[in-house]
């Protein structure tokens, strides 16, 4: 065989030899996915603008240049917004449209929130939740939420915004179950019987509106957060409980069933 012949053979078998290693390094890269941290990394590259990562979803979140109006007598930049998730373009305006422990007299007298001090003591009150204005002693009775499977269980009892009730609701949606905490503030008392751990049906009473936690303003403080993947939520803290890494505020006429007309 000539040597030119000779040399021709050689680089052929060199060259097979690499892009054989290439295709096998090639392969172990495609077997060897992110996990853990890097995974969750990944995910957040890949959620659209003004979402968060949640598992397997991505959760929207409000965008930074949306409207909002300071409470009264608030000192400008002293305040700031707080990511939560935002009412469903499909779900009705009007907090009298749902099935809420206390019918609004007046709907337009709802204060929402969406606001939270970012000096001082903050009021996770002024930043998630909604203000019923309601009668001293109405009766405050447990809602079921949209989809709901089963009971609802307490997971708190305690003083938080006032004396509060924490509630926790299992929902199919059309991805998966999710698990909702619900709060119910200012209470002038606890229902006998309402107490962590207890298994409640809708309608059970949780206690009466007072003034807890806003003396003078007999009313009834609402907040809903959405429990993150992966947490378990009867394990939490009274503090973990409005973390925002381990619970989402959102708007609760998303999860709240519309009232029967």
């Amino acid at each position: 065989m000539s040597p030119l012949v000779r040399g021709a053979l050689a680089v052929a078998l060199v060259s097979a030899v690499v892009r054989g290693a290439e295709f096998s390094s090639g392969a172990n890269r495609a077997v060897r996915e992110p996990a853990g941290p890097a995974r969750k990394a990944a995910l957040s590259s890949t959620c659209p603008a003004h979402t968060l990562p949640d598992g397997e979803v991505c959760i929207p979140v409000p965008r930074a240049e949306e409207p909002a109006t300071l409470p009264p007598g608030s000192e400008p930049g002293r305040w700031q917004l707080y990511a939560r998730i935002p009412r469903r373009p499909e779900r009705p305006e009007d907090y009298g449209a749902y099935e809420l422990p206390i019918r609004p007299t007046d709907a337009g007298t709802v204060t929402a929130g969406g606001l939270g001090h970012s000096g001082g003591k903050a009021s996770s009150d002024a930043q998630n939740g909604v203000e019923i204005p309601a009668s001293l002693g109405q009766p405050v009775r447990l809602a079921a939420l949209e989809n709901q499977q089963g009971p609802s269980r307490v997971v708190f009892v305690g003083p938080l915004f006032g004396t509060t009730v924490a509630t926790l609701h299992s929902v199919r949606d059309r991805i998966r179950e999710r698990y909702y905490i619900a709060f119910f503030g200012h209470l002038a008392n606890v229902a006998p019987g309402v107490e962590v751990g207890k298994v409640l049906s809708p309608g059970a009473l949780l206690g009466n509106v007072g003034d807890s936690g806003s003396p003078g303003r007999s009313q009834l403080h609402i907040e809903m957060r959405l429990v993150r993947h992966g947490v378990e939520a009867e394990k939490l803290t009274a503090q973990e409980l409005t973390e925002d890494s381990k619970t989402i505020p959102t708007d609760l006429r998303n999860a709240f069933p519309l009232r029967h007309r």
